[in-house]
Order: structure tokens, then C-alpha cells, then sequence
């Protein structure tokens, strides 16, 4: 089930939140500032803030939502800041034309400053800077699938992972085979076994030119994290599982989003369920001398009865520090979502920091990947809440 698309949970959302989540709403005193940039769905913006953001050079972020703008079919938007700590949404690209309708993932940049992304009726299209004005192109069009964040190489060819688009509807893996001819070469087709299905997440590369990811079904039926090595003289690529969840109680299950690398080589990622009350874990994969990988669970989210997150559907990103910083889609008192940070101590444990609670009036469902400064300031989307129930930017600023 696509959790952030499901019109029975967002009617059962919009129902939990305006009866219960003032009541449940407790005041805290945070050791950091929540400030809300923007709060969509005021008349001809945007709605239901899909995915995460990105941020440019300057310091200006963009991202999509999934519905609203002129047409109705979501918007590409951008936030500048102003100098006095407020910030201006542009919007940038109306959907339901060239570049396809209702976007759904995470933007991303390539080298020439150009956005990228993927929309849930199957499109990949690029959106292109030009004095101010942007315009689109529609790079591919997939009959059966849905893309997911597109992760670019060196030479700015584009990969992305494409749900329900290979045999069996389980999932295929696709590139241009050169920048600006955009066509299309399937590197690997998922069958839904041992080696996974649905891919979901952006990939992620390391330094030898592999592919990393996750699938959401196979490999045990709980999803794997998966490695794609491009085959020597001769071509396509293979498929190696790093690891296949197990699932509850001491396991998480069902990953939706990208790993992401430390500088040791380890895999950092999250999963939607599974772990001691089901509600997701945080893991750590370390490479072996061997070839294999070892799993360990870092955290397992307790859910909103024990005042913890329940269900990370986005990734985990690292500081310079080595700590990792995340979201939940639901818990807290509200179960409108949290914003966490795991630090590791000395001696190896790591222990779960919350930043920040939403209320539903501040934000609710936060889905996508968060994106920190130089300064450590932490921004990110939620798909829902504040004043129209639409969706959020916001800003974690430490004291």
C-alpha cells in the first residue's frame, strides 16, 4: 500500500488529528527553534507536499506537491529566503502538461542546475532554469510503473528505480543511454523472489560505480537492500542481495526508502515496520572481508502510545559527526509524525534524540528525506497539516 496516497488514511488522518490532537497535544520546551517556511494550499497553490526538498547553492529549496496549482495536478515549487529569517514561494512548474501529472518524488539536481523527478502517472521529466522561468520536458513516459528519485552519474546520465514496470509487475531499474537522448535502458528486471520487488527508493552509489537500493517485497517477503554491479565486456548489470529482512519481532521489514553511505562504508536505512511493536526500525549494513554484509538493528520506533515515531518512510541522513536524522509518518501525541536524530555514544549504543513533535497545526506525515546546512539548520517537507491540512516546509534550527 502506497501509505502517503491512501484515501482511507488520509480520511482517517484528517479525522485523528481535528478530534484528538489537541487533546493529546502536550507543550515541551525543545533545545532547538521549529519554524515553519511555508504551509501549502492557500487558493491556486500547491497541496499535499510529496517527498522532501533540495537545496540549491544559494540556499533556496525546491520541491513538488502532489495535487493543486492552476491545473490541479501539483506544482514544482521554490523557496527563497529573504534576509529576515522569512522566506517567498515561487511557483515554479504547473503540472498536467508536458511533464505528466500528480509528482511524487524528491527533486534532484544535475550538474547544469537543472530539477529531475518522476510522477506517480508514470512520467520522468526535467525542469530547466532560464532567467527566472522554468519549462519542462518530459524525458520518458512508462506504461505500467511509477519512478522513484532519480541519482545521477558522473556524466549525467540518470538512474532511477521504477515500481510495477518489470516481469510480474515488480519493479525495474532504467538510464538514458546518453544525456539528452533519454533513451531508455532497463539494467535490471526484479522478479519477486530472492532477489526483491518493488524497488522504491533512490539509488545510491559508491565509488567503484555500483548501484545501491532497497525493495519493498522479496527476498524473505519483507524487502531486502540490494546491489547492482555493471557486468565486465559485456552488458547489463547484476544483482546481488546484501541482506533480506526477517520482520517482527527483532527485524525490521518493508523498506521504502534510499540507503545512504558513512565514509567507512556502511549502509544507513530505515524500514516501515517491523521491530518489537511494529511500527520500523534504523538500521546499520557493514561490508565483511568475505563479500557479506552484517545487519544491525540501531533503533526500533515504539510508536505514538509510548510518545516514539511509528512507520520512517524516508531515509536517514548523516552529519559530519556521524549522527543520523530522520522522520516518522505517524506517532507522537497526535500520531501526526516526529522529526528524530540517533547519536552513537562511546561504547556503541545508539539513543534516539526528538526533535520536534508535529501537531497537525505545524505539519503532519513528514515522508521525505531532510537536508542540513553548513550552519547544521534542518529542513524538510510534511505532507499534511498546518492551516489547510496541505502540507509544510519547515526549519529545525539548534540552539
Amino acid at each position: 500500500m502506497d501509505l502517503q496516497r491512501s484515501p482511507n488514511l488520509r480520511l482517517f488522518r484528517n479525522v485523528f488529528t481535528s478530534v484528538f490532537g489537541l487533546a493529546l497535544l502536550l507543550p515541551t520546551a525543545p533545545a532547538q527553534t521549529f519554524t515553519v517556511l511555508h504551509s501549502f494550499g492557500a487558493p491556486g497553490d500547491g497541496y499535499d507536499a510529496e517527498g522532501g526538498v533540495v537545496m540549491d547553492s544559494k540556499g533556496n529549496l525546491y520541491g513538488v506537491t502532489y495535487e493543486g496549482g492552476s491545473k490541479g495536478d501539483g506544482i514544482a515549487y521554490q523557496l527563497v529566503p529573504n534576509g529576515d529569517g522569512t522566506w517567498t514561494e515561487n511557483d515554479i512548474y504547473d503540472f498536467g502538461s508536458q511533464a505528466g501529472s500528480f509528482p511524487a518524488t524528491t527533486l534532484a539536481f544535475n550538474s547544469k542546475g537543472n530539477l529531475f523527478g518522476g510522477t506517480f502517472l508514470g512520467t520522468i521529466f526535467e525542469l530547466i532554469p532560464n532567467n527566472g522561468k522554468w519549462s519542462a520536458v518530459t524525458i520518458s513516459s512508462l506504461v505500467k510503473g511509477e519512478p522513484g528519485a532519480v541519482v545521477f552519474d558522473a556524466a549525467d546520465n540518470f538512474y532511477s528505480p521504477v515500481d510495477g514496470n518489470g516481469p510480474r509487475q515488480q519493479g525495474s531499474l532504467l538510464t538514458p543511454s546518453k544525456l539528452n537522448q533519454y533513451s531508455t535502458i532497463l539494467l535490471y528486471l526484479f522478479t519477486g523472489g530472492q532477489d526483491g520487488g518493488t524497488p522504491n527508493g533512490p539509488l545510491v552509489f559508491d565509488s567503484s560505480g555500483s548501484l545501491y537500493g532497497t525493495a519493498v517485497q522479496g527476498g524473505l517477503s519483507v524487502g531486502n537492500v540490494f546491489k547492482l554491479t555493471p557486468n565486465q565486456g559485456r552488458p547489463g548489470w547484476h544483482e546481488t542481495t546484501l541482506y533480506s529482512f526477517k520482520g517482527s519481532p527483532t527485524d525490521g521489514a518493508t523498506p521504502y526508502a534510499a540507503v545512504v553511505f558513512d565514509s567507512f562504508g556502511n549502509l544507513y536505512g530505515t524500514t516501515t515496520a517491523g521491530g518489537s511493536a511494529g511500527y520500523g526500525t534504523v538500521f546499520e549494513l557493514s561490508p565483511n572481508s568475505d563479500g557479506t554484509w552484517t545487519e544491525t538493528v540501531l533503533y526500533q520506533f515504539q510508536g505514538f502510545q509510548g510518545n516514539d515515531g511509528d512507520y520512517p518512510y524516508g531515509p536517514v541522513t548523516l552529519d559530519s559527526s556521524g549522527a543520523l536524522y530522520g522522520t516518522t509518518y505517524g506517532g507522537g501525541p497526535c500520531d501526526c509524525g516526529i522529526v528524530f536524530k540517533l547519536s552513537k555514544s562511546s561504547g556503541g549504543q545508539w539513543t534516539e534524540t526528538i526533535l520536534h513533535t508535529f501537531t497537525a497545526r505545524d505539519g503532519s506525515g513528514p515522508s521525505g528525506a531532510l537536508v542540513l546546512d553548513k550552519a547544521g539548520n534542518i529542513f524538510g517537507a510534511a505532507s499534511f497539516g498546518g492551516p489547510y491540512d496541505s502540507g509544510v516546509v519547515f526549519e529545525i534550527t539548534p540552539n
